[in-house]
């Protein structure tokens, strides 16, 4: 009955309260954001399901207890939190993107603009936050580009896509490329009516089995003229892998044939061999620059794959390209 009475959990928050450091209150949910993954992240990653994203996982253990704890502290206990940690700000503003908690973005943004880059755009596209987008966009966030129209469309969520282009947001032939190889005939048949771009009919891939939308998908691009080819479907985990040899086949003589095509099909390459640490490749088309593409953008994506060889050779990169302050021999103060 002694032991009983001293590991209540009300005798441990009184005694909590009279100590130097964390409120007992604040501990549990400070203990997942520690562990949880760091937000520099680059987007979601091509050709991996929302269920399988590593970092909504990551991310779990923080949404199982997060409603209940909110419940029972309310504003006053994010606040203190956020007093003892003010970074533990990036991680819960990377939670509600995850999670569609736009109450929780309302809040962490009061007094305060939000860093939200790119891959909170993408993240709320790819998990279908439809709200999450409208907050950013009501409150004039940057960090939109076309690659989270691009992963609406791959990730087959047409009220994101109609959303984003009734907005203007520009697209490319990549859009209906995306929607074919992922099955998504509502988006091709979306794309195909409401998009006025000057697509010249692209070239779009198409994976051959039994499937009754795969049919439909096929019937779709023969009745509107597009050029298609129909292959065998890689497994699942090894699509990006498929495309990148399928374009290039890892050989340096056809990827100088591919260099004479377009900058969006250069940048597709360089991304694709950045996320499997193709690292002969990467360099050969940064000391090689035929076409242009962003090296920044290679960077992220080899750091969202988490490859280590490649981010420093991407890093050296990026500084060679960016423009110095050229010092003036005239001026003392700098």
């Amino acid at each position: 009955m002694a032991d009983y009475v001293l590991r209540t959990p009300e005798l441990v928050r009184k005694v909590a309260s009279y100590q130097v450091g964390w409120p007992f209150e604040l501990v549990p949910l400070a203990v997942f954001l520690d562990h949880a993954l760091p937000t520099e992240v680059y987007g979601p990653m091509a050709g991996v399901a929302p269920e399988d994203d590593r970092r909504r996982r990551a991310f779990a253990p923080i949404h199982a207890l997060f409603p209940a704890w909110f419940e029972r502290y309310g504003v006053d206990g994010l606040a203190r939190l956020l007093l003892h940690r003010a970074s533990y700000r990036d991680h819960l503003v990377f939670y509600a993107v995850l999670y569609g908690n736009v109450a929780l973005l309302e809040f962490l943004s009061t007094n305060v603009r939000l860093d939200v880059r790119s891959p909170h755009w993408c993240y709320a596209a790819y998990f279908d936050h439809l709200d999450v987008l409208e907050f950013l966009m009501a409150h004039g966030y940057e960090g939109y580009s076309t690659r989270v129209f691009s992963v609406a469309v791959a990730a087959g969520h047409l009220g994101i896509v109609r959303y984003l282009h009734e907005l203007g947001s520009l697209a490319d032939s990549d859009a209906m490329r995306l929607a074919c190889e992922h099955n998504h005939l509502d988006i091709a048949e979306y794309l195909h009516y409401h998009l006025d771009l000057s697509w010249d009919r692209p070239c779009v891939v198409v994976y051959d089995n039994e499937s009754d939308g795969r049919c439909a998908i096929r019937d779709f691009l023969i009745e509107h003229g597009y050029v298609f080819e129909t292959v065998q479907c890689p497994r699942r985990g090894v699509l990006d892998r498929w495309r990148l040899r399928k374009r290039s086949s890892r050989d340096l003589r056809l990827l100088r044939v591919v260099e004479s095509t377009d900058d969006n099909l250069i940048q597709r390459a360089v991304n694709l061999a950045a996320a499997h640490g193709l690292s002969h490749i990467v360099t050969y088309f940064c000391r090689h620059r035929v076409a242009t593409f962003q090296t920044t953008q290679a960077l992220d994506v080899a750091k969202d794959c988490q490859e280590r060889v490649l981010v420093p050779i991407l890093k050296d990169q990026v500084k060679k390209e960016t423009p110095r302050r050229r010092r003036h021999p005239w001026c003392f103060i700098q």
